[in-house]
């Protein structure tokens, strides 16, 4: 009878606790996931500025850059045709691009970067984000796309500055963001106007600085050759 009235005792309490853990796990989880949007700090550069050739590493296919001015004709840049020449001549060009892959951090980062985008050109405009979606015509799978576009944008560039050897120094770096924030404070703080940046467009400033560097880069070997 003891043995008996002992399990009996036990039974209600081993229950107890593992109700107890499986609760305490399921919170945990739960704590866990709701983290996994902030995984990337908008507070801190996600990149570090150093430059790889995703060429080598099988991840694109340059176009010729060196023969990029026939990609386009003085008429191609005219201002009836264009408002920001070294635009379209990048466009052309990286339309000569392939991407074999997309890192899977600059991707993501990219992706966030555009949710943040449209979080605050739907405030500006006193709409929703669901509505400005809308009014556009985009979904998730269009938002991936954009990303895909700046990503391969980056990888680009990155590869051409080291072939180039394109340095981004800190004077160079604040130009850079200077023009992309189209700031027009007389003295700019480096460490300010990135904050700003990285708050409001991407995590990823260095290599939208490059992005612009190379830019520059294929505007100067377009007049060379026109």
């Amino acid at each position: 009878m003891k043995k008996n009235k002992f399990k009996s005792d036990i039974l209600p309490i081993l229950i107890g606790v593992l109700f107890v853990g499986a609760l305490v796990g399921a919170v945990l989880f739960f704590a866990n996931q709701s983290k996994e949007p902030a995984a990337i700090e908008r507070v801190h550069a996600a990149d570090d500025g150093e430059l790889a050739d995703y060429e080598s590493d099988n991840t694109i296919t340059l176009g010729d850059y060196k023969n990029v001015s026939s990609l386009a004709t003085k008429e191609d840049l005219s201002e009836k045709n264009t408002d920001d020449p070294k635009v379209f001549l990048w466009d052309s060009y990286l339309e000569t691009c392939k991407i074999k892959s997309y890192p899977k951090d600059m991707l993501d980062a990219a992706i966030i970067d555009q949710q943040v985008q449209m979080q605050g050109f739907a405030e500006a405009s006193g709409m929703t984000v669901e509505e400005l979606a809308e009014s556009y015509g985009m979904d998730d799978s269009s938002i991936e796309e954009a990303a895909k576009d700046d990503v391969k944008g980056r990888l680009v560039a990155k590869t051409i500055a080291l072939k180039e050897n394109i340095k981004l120094t800190d004077d160079i770096y604040l130009k850079k963001l200077v023009e992309m924030m189209e700031s027009d404070e007389k003295n700019p703080d480096l460490n300010t106007l990135e904050k700003d940046y990285i708050d409001t467009t991407s995590v990823r400033p260095k290599d939208d600085a490059y992005v612009q560097l190379v830019k520059d880069f294929l505007m100067e070997k377009w007049n060379e050759a026109n």
